[in-house]
């Protein structure tokens, strides 16, 4: 698979990243722990989503189960971090790393290179970019994480009581006809990644997105849009 970011492109063959620059010289190559996810092969990729994030100089890429952070363009590793089921990785506006991932443990990844969510949680980790350290996690908290300016929110969707098997995007593109769905969007608190408050609605959206203090949802041909006062 081939991925193009901001000053990089990627191209990953099972388990060899190979990064080369805008003008197509190589700068390195990375033997990987595991292949990256088959949310990524070409009739199921989205066309947007990349299993990598650009920042503070380095390229912070993860496969099924370690998220590495490389210098650019040295390809020095700079930290790894055993994460099992990283979906996506992002930086806030002040530069800190946050990450969705899962309670999965090597031990889940199985021979088809599958996580067994069935079995696993979401979790969402503030990272130090520098370091690699785990500055809080959150767990159960909300399968997708989105960031606007100051705030951050994170939502999920739940079937029947139980989190849905394969991410917060295929739960609400795809929910079973017979059981019904449980929303949710909270606002986290950056500073230690505890809830805020947490707007519940019992059915799936076909949309959301977030403006700062305000978002908008979208239930069938309604849309609503919220705002909350900050201090």
């Amino acid at each position: 698979m081939f991925f193009s970011l901001k000053t990089v492109d990627l191209l990953v063959a099972g388990k060899l990243l190979t990064v080369f620059d805008k003008e197509n010289k190589k700068l390195f190559d990375a033997q990987l722990a595991y292949p990256i996810n088959n949310r990524y092969q070409a009739e199921r990729w989205d066309r947007h989503s990349v299993p990598a994030v650009e920042g503070n100089g380095g390229l912070y890429f993860f496969d099924e189960g370690v998220l590495t952070a490389f210098s650019l363009p040295s390809g020095e590793v700079r930290w790894r971090l055993t994460s099992v089921g990283i979906s996506k990785a992002q930086f806030d506006e002040h530069g800190i790393l946050y990450v969705d991932s899962t309670s999965g443990s090597p031990d889940d990844i199985q021979y088809s290179e599958q996580i067994r969510f069935d079995q696993t949680a979401p979790v969402l980790l503030k990272i130090d970019p520098l370091s690699g350290r785990i500055l809080w996690q959150a767990a159960q908290e909300g399968q997708g994480c989105f960031l606007s300016g100051p705030f951050l929110y994170t939502a999920s969707a739940q079937q029947g009581g139980i989190a849905m098997a394969n991410g917060l995007a295929e739960a609400l593109n795809a929910p079973r006809p017979d059981a019904p769905v449980y929303f949710h969007i909270y606002r986290l608190d950056p500073a230690d990644g505890k809830v805020l408050w947490d707007f519940y609605r019992e059915q799936a959206p076909a949309e959301f997105s977030f403006q700062e203090n305000r978002f908008l949802v979208r239930f069938g041909s309604e849309a609503q849009v919220w705002k909350f006062l900050t201090f």
